[in-house]
């Protein structure tokens, strides 16, 4: 039996943050190819998924703090369950379902997280893992996934001691994610290397709060469709992954970096969007919120939110993408960002 472990106030922000159209609710997919036998990998996937403590646990409120306690009904089948597709089961009706999954909130009587492993996907078989952001952000439930992976290293999850970072294996059999987990190691060892860096700027070590009020001090960005009232109905879509070497090649080229190049993809995407809609886009200017890792690294391997936000303007206005990508790249060292 676990021991109950208080919410930390940044964790408590998230679980309070839960609205109708916008669940704060993270999910990964994974994607395997091959014949799978899936009583055998329900029941391995379920075992490595569970040596997580904090996933046999709820939320429990006591004088008006919240704790992560032992779940004493936890029942392992209603959050694995297998699952199949209507229609031609692609690709495309696979983004449909999630999209489906993305407006469902997570019932706070139960452990905040499931599993749905969509059955005979393309050849292979899709895990789609639904996560509450009170458990942890982007950084530590990569972690998890790539924990349970073969060869992964659990221990990461289970020690009260400082902890090594987790392994980063690729999992045989993935597919369209394999190099993606390559990306994400590199891009977690950067996000590392910035959260150590005396160069960010106050407003990134002040945390999410300090960020949130530097935001309401600042005048109105564009008035754009995207200021719109959510609906809760959500969209899903990804690409193949890019091979990390060639963007870093074009980002050393350019001088310029990774997050950068991201920023700028970003704002390119938005301004097409509101040229196909007919929208004007001179001029226009849209407020984003970029996430810094601020994990130390004796803190590798940690559940929890430990990030900062920095807030930018976009310039969805420049259509031509290489003097965009050069504003990002101004915009984002005037506010202390490393070259």
């Amino acid at each position: 039996m676990s021991k109950a472990e208080r919410l930390s106030s940044v964790d408590t922000t998230w679980l309070r943050m839960d609205r109708p159209a916008n669940p704060m609710v993270i999910i990964g997919v994974l994607v395997l190819e091959g014949l799978v036998d899936f009583q055998k990998f329900e029941k391995t996937i379920a075992e490595r998924f569970l040596a997580v403590p904090r996933f046999k646990q709820h939320v429990e409120s006591r004088a008006g703090e919240y704790w992560w306690v032992d779940d004493p009904y936890f029942e392992e089948s209603r959050h694995i369950k297998r699952v199949r597709l209507a229609g031609k089961g692609d690709q495309a009706e696979l983004q449909r379902y999630i999209a489906e999954l993305a407006s469902e909130p997570l019932d706070k009587s139960r452990p905040l997280w499931q599993l749905r492993i969509v059955e005979d996907y393309e050849g292979g078989a899709a895990v789609v893992i639904r996560i509450h952001h009170a458990i942890g952000d982007g950084m530590a439930l990569v972690g998890v996934i790539l924990s349970i992976i073969d060869g992964g290293d659990q221990r990461v999850w289970t020690a009260r001691d400082k902890a090594e970072p987790p392994a980063w294996l690729s999992l045989p059999g993935l597919k369209t994610l394999q190099k993606a987990i390559g990306v994400t190691t590199d891009l977690w060892k950067e996000a590392a290397a910035l959260a150590a860096s005396p160069a960010k700027t106050a407003r990134v070590g002040a945390g999410v709060a300090g960020e949130l009020a530097w935001l309401l001090l600042m005048p109105e960005d564009s008035w754009t469709r995207f200021k719109g009232k959510p609906s809760g109905n959500k969209r899903v879509a990804w690409t193949d992954p890019i091979p990390l070497d060639e963007v870093k090649a074009v980002s050393k080229g350019l001088g310029c970096t990774i997050n950068d190049m991201l920023l700028s993809s970003v704002a390119g995407a938005l301004c097409q969007y509101l040229k196909d809609k007919g929208d004007p886009i001179k001029g226009v200017e849209i407020r984003a919120l970029v996430p810094v890792d601020m994990r130390k690294s004796h803190e590798a391997g940690r559940l929890g939110n430990k990030f900062g936000i920095v807030g930018v303007e976009l310039p969805v206005g420049i259509e031509n993408p290489l003097l965009r990508l050069l504003e990002v790249h101004r915009r984002m060292q005037a506010i202390g960002m490393p070259v």
